[in-house]
């Protein structure tokens, strides 16, 4: 529960509108609306590094700001925000104090003792802070300490009502105790317990009904806790729940019951294919007659009626045989259906940026339906926007995009996204030195994994080989490539071939990333083999995740050792010196 705790409250702070993003500071955009803070650590070594750290409330991405302290132990630091702030304030690595309910454009002076804890603000308009910072952290709560996991349902909605109640004692003990705390204290102290108490229902109960969603969405939307004293990003779980459970966000989503110990499956999700051809059509990109249109939706109410037998299905057998029935009744749509689109002939990529687009309407819809306040609509486009975008790492059209920021309203949010969209197409318009790019043709009549492998290391004799099977959709696979220039610097001496292999990736996404990662040069070889060959290879290395990492020697045999990159280099110099002396 701690673990949960410490995450929500990380979450439920952030309120800030772009910020400088270490890794991706090409992207950020600053706001002139600025936070400045001043201070002085005392018994703390010079040069030791500060980071303020908070989320970017356009992408949901997690960002920070670094400075150092100089001789005399003092610092200054701007920051770019959206409306009042919380930040995590941490020295060395380690945090040091959360700084709560920051007003943009003020300056800040702040205090910190290292070796007794002690930490204040000085100057005007900081009483709050102050209070907050002797009082008490507002994310300190009972749930801390807590282990609800593998509980029954029913004991941890109680056990999370109890908890709540002593936190809502305590705080009236806070008030009696010392009645000169501000009334801003009180507002903020009693908003922060209501949203705490929010979101860690909407995580830890593992059955969230539409009710309780309802009910909690219904009780964060009021005034009070939209106002200055707390931003909480309800929305982003509310809206993630409201998905698992209704189709609101232009794709049926839904769980599979699986017969395994483990309970559920994951998500399986079918587009609305028949609104994104009306629109399509709507703005003259495509062709489609009425019936045409009356069969793509008729196929849509077959993949609802997937998606309901699904919530229905105690196992996946049954699932299964509920499936089979109305795919069995379904037949003639789907032939239907093969035939619209192939005599239609679509673009692939505008028809993946018009599902975008009618995704975003329907999240737009949804948040001008629930009353939320106009910025909270935009954050429900943006960071679904900016997220797309990074998971399909490659552009959207322009004018597609243009239409679904038609519905923000905030500019420099339409302006963020506009910059990671550009971020692509100039991405999209560089040349790959085409010697690290390899032809499939060699292996387009090979099914067997083991010898597939073989030829494509065969060119290496000699040399070591690293194997990162990865995928463009793999966000820990991309994390991985972004940061390997730093693992190939320290094994610059062993005369090492990397070699990636894309998985299930389109071309376009796959020379992106090897673009925007710098994954070029002569030790770098790239594949992106048709499916089967993959999958071949897959089967023969028993990959069950990605990204998998895979050594060979010399004379090209696999090395039975865990070289994931995760683990360091330290693992790899290692084996290299091992191999060295044999």
């Amino acid at each position: 529960m701690k673990k949960i705790t410490t995450f929500l409250s990380i979450i439920s702070v952030v309120v800030t509108l772009l910020c400088t993003v270490e890794s991706h500071a090409e992207t950020s955009i600053i706001n002139p609306d600025t936070i400045k803070i001043s201070g002085e650590v005392k018994n703390c070594a010079p040069n030791t590094n500060i980071e303020f750290s908070y989320f970017d409330i356009c992408t949901g991405d997690p960002c920070s700001i670094k400075t150092k302290i100089d001789a005399a132990g003092h610092f200054n630091v701007a920051i770019p925000v959206y409306g009042n702030q919380d930040i995590w304030w941490n020295i060395d690595g380690a945090r040091r104090v959360l700084i709560n309910n920051f007003n943009p454009g003020k300056t800040y002076h702040l205090f910190q003792d290292i070796s007794t804890g002690e930490h204040y603000f000085v100057g005007e308009g900081v009483q709050l802070q102050n209070e907050i910072f002797k009082y008490g952290d507002p994310y300190d709560t009972a749930f801390d300490g807590v282990n609800l996991d593998d509980k029954p349902e029913k004991m941890v909605r109680d056990s999370m009502t109890v908890l709540y109640k002593k936190d809502q004692k305590h705080f009236k003990d806070l008030i009696k105790k010392y009645p000169e705390l501000s009334e801003d204290f009180r507002k903020y102290r009693k908003a922060s317990l209501e949203v705490n108490y929010a979101l860690d229902r909407l995580v830890t109960i593992n059955n969230v009904d539409m009710n309780l969603v309802n009910e909690i969405e219904k009780n964060m939307l009021k005034e009070e806790y939209l106002s200055i004293y707390n931003f909480p990003l309800m929305f982003r779980h509310l809206v993630s729940n409201r998905n698992i459970i209704s189709p609101i966000d232009g794709s049926f989503s839904y769980y599979l019951v699986s017969d395994s110990l483990t309970g559920r499956r994951g998500v399986i999700t079918n587009e609305c294919d028949a609104e994104i051809m009306q629109k399509m059509r709507e703005d003259g990109v495509a062709q489609i007659t009425d019936e045409e249109l009356a069969i793509l939706k008729a196929n849509d109410d077959y993949s609802m009626q997937i998606a309901r037998a699904a919530q229905r299905a105690k196992s996946l057998n049954e699932f299964s045989k509920i499936q089979d029935s109305i795919s069995s009744s379904n037949k003639t749509t789907q032939e239907k259906l093969i035939e619209i689109f192939e005599h239609m002939d679509i673009d692939k990529r505008l028809w993946s940026d018009y599902g975008m687009l009618i995704k975003c309407i329907h999240l737009h819809d949804y948040a001008c339906q629930r009353n939320y306040p106009d910025i909270m609509k935009d954050m429900v486009v943006t960071q679904f926007l900016y997220k797309d975008l990074k998971q399909n790492s490659q552009s959207m059209s322009p004018a597609v995009l243009a239409k679904a920021l038609s519905l923000v309203s905030n500019e420099q949010f339409r302006k963020r996204i506009t910059l990671q969209n550009e971020i692509y197409l100039n991405l999209e318009g560089k040349t790959i030195a085409s010697n690290g790019i390899k032809d499939n043709e060699l292996f387009k009549e090979m099914k067997d994994g083991k010898e597939i492998l073989d030829k494509i290391i065969a060119p290496y004799r000699g040399r070591y080989v690293y194997l990162d099977i990865w995928g463009t959709w793999c966000a820990p696979c991309k994390k991985l490539l972004s940061e390997s220039k730093v693992l190939k610097e320290k094994l610059k001496d062993y005369n090492i071939v990397y070699l990636y292999l894309a998985s299930k990736s389109s071309d376009e996404a796959w020379k992106n990333i090897i673009k925007e990662y710098h994954l070029e040069g002569e030790n770098n070889v790239h594949y992106n083999l048709p499916t089967e060959q993959q999958s071949a290879i897959e089967r023969y290395l028993s990959v069950t995740g990605f990204p998998t990492y895979k050594f060979f020697d010399k004379t090209g045999k696999l090395c039975d050792r865990d070289v994931d990159a995760e683990l360091g280099c330290g693992v790899l110099i290692n084996l290299l010196e091992n191999m060295k002396q044999q």
